[in-house]
């Protein structure tokens, strides 16, 4: 289990890809989703963190390539900067 500072690390960024993911999603692709994938489906896709870690799940790092993605771009990804 990850230690709660790592665990609060994970949860801001997972929380930031999650706004982001909204941010960049045009209101008629949201429709589009929606229709095809249902309402919950939906949320569950846009409340996920980096890589699609489930929101919540703070003490997971999956796909550590997309967290150094992340930290490249960003520059706010703990993780990725450990594994560069």
């Amino acid at each position: 289990r990850a230690e709660p500072g790592l665990r609060e690390e994970m949860r801001k960024v997972s929380e930031r890809h999650a706004a982001l993911r909204r941010e960049l999603l045009r209101d008629v692709d949201l429709r589009a989703l929606r229709s095809r994938i249902g309402d919950v489906e939906t949320e569950t896709i846009l409340a996920s963190g980096v890589a699609g870690v489930t929101a919540g799940k703070h003490d997971v790092v999956k796909c550590l390539h997309a967290h150094v993605a992340d930290e490249l771009v960003t520059g706010r990804n703990p993780f990725g900067r450990f594994a560069l």
